[in-house]
Order: structure tokens, then C-alpha cells, then sequence
């Protein structure tokens, strides 16, 4: 990429740490302020997105993706430890997204990273709604609470669920 600026929303202003474990000397690379959703074969009712993080999966293939117009692929997540040097952070349950214990930006909870504390995470948000990015290349502000219906911590498998890659579930 040839700016890195691209990969960090304007009003994301979360600051990134490594930990001072910087091998290499590139500091973060940048920050990333946004993320995928995730997939998983093997946890249908929480990695129902489209992107596979690990090596047993693969992505939902483009033709799998039944409603792309419906179907949200990108998110903003505004924490200390997504950043280029090190990966574009995730939730593996993704009822995370659109859960109501989850703090919306300028809200965060914080977390132990590089001491104790110090790592804060955000779903990102502008005046209360999310940009989210969709499978068919359109972006739409929402509110977050909308995207899917979570019960607990985790989606109660209802429709509509706008971050569930089957069109069975819009």
C-alpha cells in the first residue's frame, strides 16, 4: 500500500503499542481502523462472517456470499493492537460487533497488553453509528445494534443478521 493513512480512519484516536518488542525498526507500520468479519466452518453461530483468519478455512467464496447488498465484510475496530506491523485486529464472535456490552467510540473498555490496562478496544463510530463496508463494494453508516440480534453475548439466530454471509439470514 502506498499510504498507509488509507487503513486508519480520521476520527480513530486510540493510540497503537507494540510493547517496544520492535525487531525490525518499522515502530507499528501504521494503524488499522478497520476489520473483517470473521468465518470458521467449525462455529457456525459466532464466526459467521466472510473472511477465514485461520489455515483450516478458506473464505466464503464470492458466490457463497448469497445477499452481497446485505451482507457487511468490513467494520470498524479501533484498538491499540491493530496496526500494519502486526495484523488488522478481529472478533472471533462477531455478535461482538452489534453487542450492546461492547462500547461504542468514544466509549472503550480497556485490556492487559503491554501493561496493565493499557490496550483499549472500540467498535468505531461517528455520532453513534458504524461505517461498515458490504460484499458488493457499498459502505453504509449504521447503528451497530441494528446488524444482527444479540441475546447475551452471542446472536440469537435470528434474521435479519447483516454480518452472517448466507442469504438465509437477511
Amino acid at each position: 500500500i502506498k499510504n498507509g493513512g488509507l487503513w486508519k480512519c480520521p476520527s480513530d484516536s486510540i493510540q497503537r503499542d507494540d510493547c517496544g518488542n520492535d525487531r525490525y525498526g518499522t515502530g507499528i507500520g501504521y494503524p488499522i481502523s478497520y476489520s473483517w468479519t470473521h468465518y470458521q466452518a467449525s462455529a457456525p453461530g459466532q464466526a459467521f462472517g466472510v473472511h477465514a483468519y485461520y489455515d483450516a478455512d478458506d473464505s466464503r467464496p464470492q458466490a457463497a456470499v448469497g445477499a452481497p447488498a446485505q451482507t457487511a465484510n468490513l467494520y470498524e475496530l479501533w484498538t491499540t493492537v491493530s496496526y500494519a506491523r502486526y495484523f488488522s485486529y478481529w472478533r472471533w464472535n462477531q455478535a461482538d460487533i452489534a453487542s450492546p456490552t461492547w462500547p461504542t467510540a468514544p466509549n472503550y473498555f480497556t485490556v492487559n497488553w503491554c501493561g496493565t490496562g493499557d490496550a483499549k478496544f472500540s467498535i468505531g463510530a461517528h455520532s453513534g453509528k458504524t461505517n461498515f463496508g458490504f460484499a458488493d463494494g457499498h459502505v453504509k453508516t449504521m447503528d451497530r445494534l441494528s446488524m444482527c440480534r444479540v441475546v447475551g453475548a452471542n446472536w440469537d439466530g435470528s434474521r435479519p443478521n447483516y454480518l452472517h454471509w448466507s442469504e438465509a439470514y437477511k
